[in-house]
């Protein structure tokens, strides 16, 4: 059940950074002022992240045993708990740092290209993440 939430809040993480960073860029583009559905958006797309990283983190005690990635070194018995982790983690850290950047910029140009930059390398991270699996 958790695995399925996890997955599917996965897409709708990928659907709201997409919309975000394509609103971020026309806004940003056409010099548009910074409104509160804005905010909603950015806010969105990191409570989500932040939910994924607790549904991974549950899913990881509960699911995945530590020893085996202990005793097996494996590419495979090592993706998830370790490299999927911190890359996710350091995908969350540009997205949390990003907003907490545009928070204190009062133009809107420069905190939206402050967020389509930060949040596009976020996305950029998770896809990669993902991509990780098919290697």
């Amino acid at each position: 059940m958790i695995f399925t939430t996890h997955s599917l809040l996965s897409a709708l993480y990928l659907i709201i950074a997409l919309t975000s960073i394509l609103r971020f860029s026309f806004a940003w583009r056409n010099k548009l002022s910074f409104t509160k559905y804005d905010s909603y958006l950015a806010i969105t797309l990191l409570v989500t992240l932040y939910l994924q990283m607790a549904m991974g983190v549950y899913l990881f005690y509960t699911k995945l045993s530590a020893t085996i990635v202990i005793q097996n070194n494996s590419i495979e018995n090592r993706f998830w708990p370790v490299e999927h982790f911190f890359v996710m983690f350091f995908s969350i850290l540009t997205a949390q740092l990003g907003y907490i950047y545009s928070k204190n910029i009062k133009q809107s140009s420069s905190k939206f290209k402050t967020l389509t930059i930060y949040y596009s390398i976020s996305i950029v991270l998770v896809i990669f993440s993902l991509a990780m699996i098919f290697i």
